[in-house]
């Protein structure tokens, strides 16, 4: 989902001047009053001090105990070290991995960059060119997935095109053909976060399995598929059920079968829910909807499903359609809403423009521009794109070495915009959604089994820029409070209405 992000102004500092003004008196005072104690430093230099003491109180709430934690937060003005804990440990950083991704993608690539698919003909055949573009699908397009493949019959009807009597040919040869990683932990297959990974992809490589109640307890629930597309089977044993306490549906796909499963009570008055299955081939799903769409609006395909390598690179292969989609936006949603498919597709992205589009090719094309941003090597171990893999590694320094870096670049607002921002969209719209924090964060969250992972931009209320990086490893407890109290304790740094505030209350 999209939506817009929420820029903050400079209206907080120019409300707080008149806190200054009001009690400069009373600081002067006090202050005169304690020549003779330490206590007569400024509240300006006394506030790093402050500020250390509550992230150090911070990190050691009862939530904590038996957790590892790295901390590092940096003054983008100068590039000095606010705080740091830890700043050097490697820690599985979860979803975290998906700024060094995407910034590298960024940087490699360029914001212009464009995916691109190719529809054409060869002879008899009809050729579809995978470029990796993870954005073909319903996510973009308002729930409707084959919005594109209707687009595309209208393009192949104005050329005259509605009898192919050859075969649907996919070329899906941009990329290498393990679907999956290998360090993906399988019992997560088949689930929608470790969807499969293909030059040709369709609805995320998901199929949005609807379920809702039938007209009356005791009948069958209702199952529909989006896209319905023969590809998929599925076996309906869910019952409409009478009270909510039985309300539990359930819904897999077996290993790497075709049949859904469903089973479990839906309570009759509830509304209709949707899960999103992984499928089995990504390349095959999307040649079996194309083809069905396609004839749905008048353009027949006489023969076979086919994978065909290089087909789209033969001399007599005739593009007609050629879709296009940027980088940006696909960046956006692999930050604000976490979406690992999004980030596997473009790590083997960068690895395909650079002659090997597989994750080893789209790590090496990673590291080569995270090495050229400043990265120490050491610092970080890149396995996949998303962090789904416990395998990577990272500092909580590198990632502020990164943020930073990024900050410094020509691509600064439009990296900080792919992150989620407090309060407003992504993973960050529930959080931290009051003022003054609310639009003052721009973070990427990350969690898997055991890891909690935040690290972004904060913009105090003072109008400094900080980077920052929060790594929690062997996590045994929630921590989401202890992550937002940390993000406000940034905002508040070294706010001078604050500082007085606090003077106010010591002289009282």
């Amino acid at each position: 989902m999209k939506r817009s992000l929420r820029r903050t102004g400079a209206t907080l500092a120019t409300r707080s001047a008149w806190w200054v003004i009001s009690f400069t008196g009373l600081l002067l005072a006090a202050a005169s009053a304690d020549t003779k104690s330490k206590s007569a430093a400024s509240p300006k230099s006394r506030e790093p001090a402050r500020l250390n003491d509550s992230i150090h109180k911070l990190l050691g709430r009862p939530q904590l105990k038996g957790t590892t934690v790295g901390v590092h937060v940096v003054r983008l003005s100068d590039g000095k070290t606010t705080f740091e804990h830890q700043a050097d440990r490697l820690f599985v950083p979860a979803s975290n991995t998906k700024l060094l991704t995407t910034a590298a993608a960024l940087v490699e690539l360029g914001p212009d960059y464009q995916f691109r698919t190719e529809v054409g003909t060869s002879g008899r055949d009809l050729v579809v060119v995978g470029g990796g573009d993870p954005t073909i699908g319903g996510r973009l397009t308002g729930g409707d997935p084959t919005i594109y493949f209707r687009r595309w019959a209208k393009v192949l009807k104005e050329h005259r095109l509605t009898q192919i009597a050859g075969n649907l040919l996919l070329d899906d040869s941009f990329f290498d053909r393990q679907l999956t990683h290998p360090h993906w932990p399988p019992s997560d297959l088949g689930h929608w976060y470790a969807a499969p990974i293909a030059a040709l992809s369709l609805n995320d490589s998901c199929v949005d399995v609807r379920i809702a109640p039938g007209p009356k307890a005791g009948s069958a629930a209702t199952v529909t598929l989006i896209p319905n597309t023969r590809y998929l089977e599925f076996a309906n044993r869910a019952t409409t059920v009478a009270s909510a306490n039985e309300h539990a549906p359930r819904v897999a796909r077996g290993g790497a079968g075709r049949v859904i499963q469903c089973d479990g009570g839906v309570y009759v008055h509830s509304q209709p829910s949707t899960s999103w299955l992984a499928v089995d081939d990504p390349v095959l799903y999307f040649g079996t909807v194309l083809r069905e769409v396609l004839a749905e609006e008048g353009v027949k395909i006489a023969g076979e499903i086919r994978r065909a390598p290089g087909a789209g690179k033969r001399p007599e292969f005739q593009p007609r359609v050629v879709h296009r989609f940027r980088l940006l936006p696909a960046l956006a949603v692999t930050n604000k809403e976490s979406q690992n498919f999004y980030a596997e597709q473009i790590l083997k992205t960068l690895g395909a423009e650079h002659g090997d589009g597989s994750w080893r090719g789209g790590r090496q094309a990673a590291n080569l521009t995270l090495s050229k941003l400043g990265l120490d090597t050491n610092s970080y171990v890149l396995d996949d794109g998303c962090g789904l893999s416990r395998s990577n590694r990272a500092s909580p320094r590198a990632f502020t070495a990164l943020l930073v870096a990024m900050h410094r670049g020509p691509h600064s607002t439009e990296f900080r915009e792919t992150l989620a921002v407090a309060g407003v969209d992504g993973t960050m719209s529930k959080r931290l959604n009051a003022e003054p924090y609310r639009g003052r964060v721009w973070a990427k969250t990350g969690s898997i089994s055991g890891v909690r992972a935040i690290g972004g931009y904060v913009h105090t209320r003072s109008d400094q820029w900080l980077a920052f990086s929060l790594l929690i490893n062997n996590v045994r407890a929630s921590v989401r409070t202890i992550q937002d109290d940390f993000c406000k304790l940034l905002v508040n740094c070294d706010d001078p209405a604050a500082v007085v505030r606090r003077e106010r209350e010591a002289v009282k």
